[in-house]
């Protein structure tokens, strides 16, 4: 989720769907597109969440969607290509 929309390529608008967040508060999505983190990482259908006060990536869907493994150290994240 992103509160950024200039970071979004591929932009759609879709039905206001509510998003919880972490915190219990739900708040409404009203965008979604695809957000390049890196020239080989990239997330599809990334919701864009105006009222976000940062923005939140899920490991989930950058896992499934760019066919990688996350290691994690006290400090650390890493992502390998299968």
């Amino acid at each position: 989720m992103t509160r950024t929309v200039s970071l979004l390529s591929n932009i759609r608008t879709i039905s206001p769907c509510s998003v919880g967040l972490p915190n219990g508060v739900c708040t409404i999505a009203i965008q979604c597109g695809d957000v390049r983190l890196t020239p080989v990482l990239l997330l599809t259908n990334v919701l864009y969440v105006p009222s976000l006060t940062c923005n939140l990536i899920s490991i989930s869907q950058l896992l499934h969607c760019n066919d990688c493994i996350a290691m994690f150290t006290n400090s650390t994240c890493f992502l390998q290509d299968l």
